[in-house]
């Protein structure tokens, strides 16, 4: 998922996305190595701790990890962790390939939804969309 919700201008965000995804796919080795995917991890593990940080966020955790299966929430944290140092830059290109890229292709049908203050022109390359208003929904 692609959040732009601090773009002042929604339309350059998302059009600056995709030519980000353009460029990451053509010169993969430029953009991803070891370094960036140990940044990755660390940002991963940072926000699994920022989880856990209120009282109400440590309980909704027990709920989130009872829901998936673990028995306490330290076994989904050593779980996670484990995955998390198993995930290669191959593993990161196939998903690169097969997810992320398709988010931004035109060709590739696909619902997005654009929330922005009433006016606001959305550039023609970013394609059609249907506009309605939050009480229309």
């Amino acid at each position: 998922m692609f959040l732009c919700s601090r773009a002042s201008n929604v339309s350059g965000a998302i059009l600056a996305m995709r030519a980000l995804v353009e460029r990451v796919g053509e010169h993969w080795d430029e953009y991803v190595g070891a370094f960036e995917v140990a940044m990755a991890r660390s940002a991963l593990v940072f926000s699994a701790v920022d989880e856990q940080v209120t009282p109400g966020s440590v309980l909704m955790m027990c709920v989130v990890s009872a829901i998936d299966g673990f028995a306490s929430v330290d076994l989904r944290n050593k779980w996670r962790a484990a995955h998390l140092r198993a995930v290669t830059i191959d593993d990161m290109r196939r998903v690169f390939d097969t997810y992320v890229r398709r988010l931004v292709d035109p060709q590739v049908p696909a619902i997005h939804v654009v929330l922005t203050p009433p006016g606001t022109q959305l550039e023609p390359e970013l394609g059609s969309f249907s506009r309605r208003s939050l009480n229309e929904i």
